[in-house]
């Protein structure tokens, strides 16, 4: 069920039917914000500026259309929130939360494969133009429908995981690692056909320059490990020694 707020946001938050608190979180030594709306408890998700409107909105809708979840989407003046209804009894569970479900990959690998996803559709834009953009993104949906990956049935999902900020299309989706291999296993084969070679790599791999050092060292390290021949997805050697 979806709920939809438009209020100015200040702090405290002032209006009579809305109070926002704080609970203790023990997982994480800390204190995390909760909202109390109708008798209903609910859990900051994010928080997105407010020129992502849009891109929350999506957000907001998949969350209750695509994966079931109550949800309120908080607008204010300068930002927007989405919040997840919850019991207080699950506010330390992070299983509930559905980016963090078990056994779901890490934001970081799927943020680095949406940034290697959005940087081949760039180069097949560039390279090609928009017509050729336009078959690689109905490629990239058929492919996701054809592997059954969770999530994937909406070509406007794609679209959103193709043109959004990488960190927040990491929220549209929860995919476990085995599905982040077989989209890149199938983006580097239609890069391929596109290109013909693999030359696109050196240039696609430069995306992961906006990822932490840190982050982008454990994504490397995991894409080696899922494609171990050294030919997939092989890093290339001045950016390797970099790392």
């Amino acid at each position: 069920m979806r709920q939809e707020l438009q209020v100015t946001v200040s702090s405290p938050v002032r209006k009579p039917d809305i109070q926002i608190a704080s609970a203790w979180d023990p997982t994480r030594n800390k204190r995390i914000p909760i909202l109390h709306h109708q008798d209903q408890t609910f859990r900051l998700l994010n928080v997105f500026p407010k020129s992502q409107s849009k891109e929350v909105s999506f957000i907001w809708w998949n969350l209750t259309d695509n994966l079931g979840k109550t949800c309120l989407l908080l607008k204010g003046s300068k930002s927007h929130s989405i919040w997840e209804k919850v019991r207080l009894d699950e506010l330390i569970d992070d299983a509930s939360l559905p980016w963090n479900a078990v056994d779901a990959a890490s934001s970081t690998f799927v943020r680095a494969t949406l940034l290697l996803l959005q940087a081949v559709y760039a180069e097949v834009d560039y390279f090609f133009g928009a017509r050729h953009a336009e078959l690689f993104e109905k490629d990239v949906t058929k492919v996701l429908q054809q592997e059954n990956l969770p999530q994937s049935d909406s070509r406007d999902l794609v679209r959103q995981l193709l043109k959004v900020d990488p960190l927040i299309a990491a929220h549209l989706v929860v995919w476990q690692e085995r599905h982040l291999t077989i989209l890149l296993q199938k983006v580097y084969e239609l890069a391929l056909e596109f290109f013909s070679n693999d030359t696109f790599t050196a240039r696609v791999f430069s995306a992961l320059e906006d990822l932490p050092t840190k982050e982008r060292v454990m994504f490397t390290v995991w894409l080696a490990e899922q494609f171990p021949d050294g030919k997939t997805w092989k890093l290339p050697q001045t950016d390797a020694s970099r790392i």
